[in-house]
């Protein structure tokens, strides 16, 4: 299972954070969503855990609010310059390359 879990690219996608205020202590449930052909898709919020968007997701996500993206593959899993896309579009992205697990 780990594996599988750990072929997908997991973004966290995020509306502004600022532009609800909330208590620390509510706690949001977390629900399939869906949004272009992204597979997994998980929303609670204003956050977004999904699988790998293809270029064309990263636009529909975009139009739905999302400004920034964490990406966790290294470059080394991705066939196109993805940061360079998303800055087109006016989002923010960070990697952060979670890398193999050896086991």
């Amino acid at each position: 299972m780990i594996k599988t879990v750990l072929l997908f690219s997991f973004l966290i996608w995020s509306t502004s954070v600022f532009s609800e205020s909330q208590s620390a202590t509510t706690v949001k449930q977390l629900k399939t969503h869906q949004l272009g052909n992204i597979s997994p898709l998980h929303r609670s919020d204003q956050i977004y855990l999904a699988g790998q968007p293809v270029k064309e997701d990263f636009a529909l996500a975009r139009k739905a609010g999302v400004k920034t993206v964490l990406n966790l593959r290294t470059p080394s899993e991705l066939n196109w310059d993805e940061g360079s896309y998303l800055k087109m579009l006016e989002s923010f992205t960070s990697t952060f390359p979670f890398g193999r697990l050896i086991c």
